[in-house]
């Protein structure tokens, strides 16, 4: 895919496909509540868009409709659908750039269902 090299982690989600490479995230698919992280919703994508304000990511996880992104240093990210509350926050509302998930620290792995 253009702009990919280096892979380092590649998920696919409900409708969404993550990919880390040098430490940044990368997504393509649909985009109905946020899931590509970059700030827009509704916009899907076939080529991959960078999403914001992760630059030390080492794995990624692709749930339906929300992504997750682990840091190097141990921090979760989160972003797309929080309808389930599966993103970590406290509100049920979606978020469309990542944004680190309060109290999470020292996480080795991270999994989307």
């Amino acid at each position: 895919m253009a702009g990919l090299q280096d892979v380092d982690d590649v998920v696919a989600g409900g409708a969404q496909a993550l990919a880390v490479s040098k430490g940044r995230v990368w997504s393509w698919g649909e985009n109905g509540d946020g899931q590509l992280g970059n700030n827009r919703s509704g916009d899907n994508s076939a080529l991959p868009l960078r999403a914001p304000n992760i630059s030390m990511a080492r794995q990624v996880a692709a749930g339906c409709d929300f992504s997750l992104a682990l840091m190097e240093d141990g921090p979760v990210w989160s972003w797309g659908s929080g309808v389930r509350r599966q993103l970590g926050t406290s509100g049920r509302t979606s978020q469309y750039v990542p944004q680190q998930i309060e109290g999470l620290s020292g996480i080795a792995e991270v999994a989307a269902g």
